[in-house]
């Protein structure tokens, strides 16, 4: 999304979400937007805690449990994500977990200011909780958009440095869709709950609700395009190689578009992301 929509769309949908809170006061730069969208999520979802000042790692037990609850399922909550949230950590542990993520970040906007900019400004939240384990399952952690600006870490599984930017970037995505669908519709959800209206997703390779799958298709696709551009692909394990990357967006968009009743399910800007994203991930494919 960041790199398929580009920077100046992206802040211009943040800034879309934050104007009615602006009272005729001059942005002169990015970072002066962020007071107003965080006022925005504040009236938008007043039951998530918004995180209004300059650290994002969340400690405070009740500020903890407010998030986790943030998390609401709801008809397509597919993988009950709410369930897997377990219990929260602490405060070594919690410390060690931040410096990981401090690391990851670092690691993430190093070398991309303009993904730094974005990132600085959308997410106000990360906050840790060990993940549940389901069906054997455990989770790295996630987003949701009843909790936008926020992310969940499990601090599951043996990450590197480089898993953890990977897994921000993921996040940040779709915290960048759920923003667009703020500004522009996206999904007839009245249809997209029925399950003949399943697509398969590029990252579980399983059917999914549309919304999931077309989630799961930008996130891959611009896993891919960081790799290309500055992230490198070396020692990852959260994200499977580039080129399997590629044939399971490519096979997931297949089946999207093959779908009878397509434009009763998605709008005209979801399907020109679509084509953005195979066009992005095809147009420079190695030899």
């Amino acid at each position: 999304m960041f790199s398929l929509l580009g920077i100046d769309e992206t802040i211009k949908n943040v800034y879309l979400l934050s104007k009615s809170h602006m009272e005729n006061q001059s942005i002169k730069q990015v970072a002066d937007l962020k007071p107003y969208y965080l006022k925005f999520l504040n009236q938008h979802q007043p039951y998530q805690p918004v995180n209004f000042t300059d650290n994002i790692f969340v400690s405070a037990t009740n500020k903890l449990e407010q998030l986790k609850n943030a998390y609401q399922p709801g008809g397509l909550d597919d993988l009950n994500q709410v369930d897997m949230m377990g219990e929260n950590y602490n405060i070594e542990e919690r410390c060690q977990l931040q410096y990981r993520v401090h690391q990851g970040y670092q690691q993430l906007t190093r070398e991309n200011k303009e993904l730094k900019c974005i990132f600085d400004l959308v997410i106000h939240s990360v906050f840790f909780r060990k993940s549940a384990k389901i069906c054997n399952l455990q989770s790295f952690g996630g987003s949701s958009s009843t909790a936008m600006g926020s992310i969940w870490i499990s601090g599951h599984g043996a990450l590197t440095t480089e898993d953890i930017a990977e897994f921000l970037l993921h996040e940040l995505i779709h915290h960048l869709l759920f923003i667009d669908e703020r500004c522009h519709q996206q999904f007839n959800y009245q249809e997209i709950v029925k399950r003949e209206n399943y697509a398969t997703s590029a990252l579980l390779k399983k059917k999914r609700p549309m919304d999931k799958v077309v989630h799961s298709i930008i996130v891959a696709s611009e896993i891919i395009i960081a790799r290309d551009r500055f992230l490198g692909c070396a020692n990852v394990s959260v994200h499977p190689a580039s080129e399997i990357l590629r044939k399971n967006i490519n096979l997931s968009i297949e089946d999207v578009i093959s779908m009878p009743q397509l434009n009763h399910l998605i709008s005209n800007r979801v399907e020109c992301l679509l084509i953005k994203a195979y066009k992005s991930i095809n147009q420079r494919r190695p030899l």
